[in-house]
């Protein structure tokens, strides 16, 4: 089914569901209802009182305008609750568009700053997870979809459930057994649900898949409602044991090798927990390696039917448009929020372009189709090719992002500083790195491996399948008339100081360091195919500068991002997928090295993978709810190549 916007209608100034024929919330007082089904109803101020571990995470059925999740956090403040970090996830099928959700809020919580923050970072309509981390204490995913699809997905423990949504009457799709299922999968013993329904096939189906319910006088006109207990039953197998996160305490101190854009989204998603991070890496600077453009363009290419890699593609870019946002780099000179558009220069690409227009599944928030006229007044320049136009997209100046993020008070870095050898050593790490010709040691809880294909260079990660490609980008003064990013063969972006970026070229294993003029010739040919009229008012040849990098890429041309495998343990553990790929293999936790992690492999994506798979791993190392549902986190899982040649027999 093609996700769509709920359709409204306004009584009193207020939102009403066509679809379902009911209000979203209790005009006269949403603040008492809320607190007495669901705050109350899950003995919040008692249980956060004494909470004593990281993150207390609250899911939710029924989104709507929000007005759960933001009086939730005017309770958690108006009482002073000191709890670390409350994860709130929630489910939408049909969201708000986001000038409906900005009028029931400015109506509802007219001078809310969360409620600002909201309506400024309200995700596209995109099926899937997204994140929106308000302050450092509270984080919301949103996930717009079915709720039992969407919770099949997650791989967490959740302490108290909002059962809310449009009546059982008016919206029985929703609530069913497999909702039920997942929510008591996800549940620990003494996991605690409230609903404003009384429904006895609701409490029949809660009960059954192992909740003890109870009813208890309702709020306002309604007799009664639900709370209970989930109560103690087996563990389920995860499909994939082989792909089970870690369990490990949040660690104090990290370190992470590397300070591209993989190493420092990490950092800074690990340093907004609270945690003290060092980047070590041999350069003078941060992002001069694949992270040293001077303009990265930010674009997905989705598939014409959605897949895994496209969903994490689109989710990523929405991920680092927040970012950005919140950094204030879309100001034309370290960054712009331009739009990119994405040319069909021959016929095969605009026969799939076409077919992914016809199949419909992209909501013109994210993508619209355009001829050729269209994309000319678009990109203000002549072009000849139809192409895809994405309005939210644009470009960034990697390091002034690196730089933005390495300034929290929480991340050091250090230059000029090699990391030869990492070892395990009393429940922690040691570092040995070379810097100023003088041999040093440090030592850390946790170490990220963010440095591309050099992670080869450690032995526990020696075996990870990543190669070096060789890109050539070209830098040259032009008249200042593209207004957004190009993207065909190669791509081009805006000129900034009358400066145009264009290229790659795309040299496999090429190990030239070095500009070459037969490369920028490269780039210019895919440039006047693009874009002519820019091409032809460049300045002489003999001007032209550039830069060249090595981009990471894997096998399958996804990123490598979570715990570190243990080679030779993982071998001996899941030994039976060598005969039967469905073996029965061991259910506990997979074989990791304790506290190291992995985050290489971008290629040319690594504007709109980095920031997503950084607080992939953070989220793991803290035990908070992934961002990544769980297909995407096994796709990009570092075991994935090891586990996939012992069923081929290579291993």
């Amino acid at each position: 089914m093609k996700l769509q916007n709920a359709n409204l209608s306004w009584k009193e100034n207020q939102p009403h569901s066509d679809l379902f024929d009911d209000i979203y919330f209790n005009p006269a007082d949403g603040a008492a209802e809320t607190r007495h089904v669901f705050i109350d109803g899950n003995q919040l101020l008692t249980r956060l009182t004494s909470w004593q571990r990281p993150v207390f995470t609250i899911a939710e059925t029924g989104f709507g305008t929000g007005a759960n999740f933001l009086h939730t956090l005017a309770f958690i403040e108006q009482h002073s609750l000191q709890i670390e970090r409350l994860h709130f996830i929630s489910t939408e099928l049909f969201p708000l568009h986001k000038k409906d959700l900005a009028r029931a809020l400015e109506q509802s919580f007219p001078e809310n700053p969360y409620a600002k923050q909201l309506i400024a970072q309200f995700p596209p309509l995109q099926p899937g997870m997204h994140r929106i981390n308000f302050s450092d204490r509270y984080t919301l995913t949103l996930c717009i979809g079915d709720a039992a699809t969407a919770f099949a997905k997650l791989d967490t423990e959740v302490n108290a459930w909002f059962l809310d949504g449009f009546a059982p009457a008016k919206n029985p799709d929703m609530w069913r057994d497999e909702l039920f299922a997942e929510m008591a999968r996800l549940s620990p013993p003494d996991t605690s649900v409230a609903t404003f329904t009384a429904a006895g096939f609701v409490r029949r189906g809660l009960e059954a898949a192992g909740f003890r319910m109870r009813k208890q006088a309702g709020f306002g006109h309604k007799r009664e409602m639900l709370t209970g207990i989930k109560t103690a039953c087996p563990l389920q197998q995860r499909e994939k044991p082989w792909f089970a996160a870690p369990k490990t305490d949040k660690p104090k101190h990290a370190a992470v090798i590397g300070a591209g854009l993989a190493g420092i989204t990490t950092a800074y998603a690990l340093a907004r927990r609270g945690i003290s991070v060092a980047i070590y890496d041999q350069a003078s600077d941060i992002c001069t390696q694949a992270s040293g453009n001077r303009q990265g363009a930010l674009y997905a290419k989705p598939p014409v039917a959605p897949t895994v890699a496209g969903q994490f593609h689109l989710c990523g870019l929405a991920e680092s448009i927040r970012w950005l946002n919140t950094l204030n780099l879309f100001d034309n000179v370290q960054g712009a929020q331009c739009g990119v558009l994405q040319l069909a220069t021959h016929e095969k690409e605009q026969q799939r372009q076409q077919q992914l227009i016809d199949a419909d599944h992209y909501s013109p928030e994210i993508l619209i189709g355009v001829d050729a006229q269209q994309a000319s007044q678009l990109a203000n320049t002549k072009i000849n090719y139809p192409g895809i136009f994405f309005p939210n997209a644009g470009w960034v100046y990697p390091q002034a992002l690196g730089k933005a993020l390495v300034r929290h008070p929480n991340i050091q870095v250090y230059l000029e500083a090699k990391v030869d050898n990492i070892e395990p050593c009393d429940q922690q790490w040691q570092l040995g790195y070379q810097q100023a010709g003088d041999t040093k040691a440090a030592t850390a809880d946790m170490v990220i491996i963010a440095n591309a294909k050099d992670a080869q260079n450690f032995t526990q990660t020696s075996h990870l399948p990543v190669k070096a490609i060789r890109g050539q980008v070209t830098h040259a003064k032009g008249s200042a008339t593209l207004t957004t990013v190009i993207c065909a063969e190669g791509y081009v972006s805006p000129p900034v100081d009358g400066e145009y970026c264009f290229g790659a070229t795309f040299d496999l294993k090429d190990p030239c360091e070095s500009l070459r003029g037969i490369d920028h010739d490269k780039n210019h040919a895919q440039l006047q195919k693009a874009a002519p009229n820019i091409a032809a008012q460049l300045e002489a040849k003999a001007s032209w500068d550039g830069k060249v990098g090595f981009r990471c890429a894997t096998p399958d041309y996804l990123p490598i991002a979570g715990p570190a495998p243990d080679l030779n343990a993982y071998l001996e553990q899941y030994q039976a997928l060598r005969k039967d790929r469905k073996a029965n293999v061991p259910s506990g936790t997979p074989p990791y090295w304790t506290g190291l992690f992995v985050n290489i492999g971008h290629g040319s994506k690594g504007l709109i993978t980095a920031p997503l798979l950084a607080e992939h791993i953070a989220s793991i190392a803290c035990q908070e709810p992934s961002p990544l549902p769980r297909d995407i986190a096994d796709a990009t899982h570092p075991a994935r190549f090891i586990i996939k040649d012992m069923i081929r027999k290579k291993l």
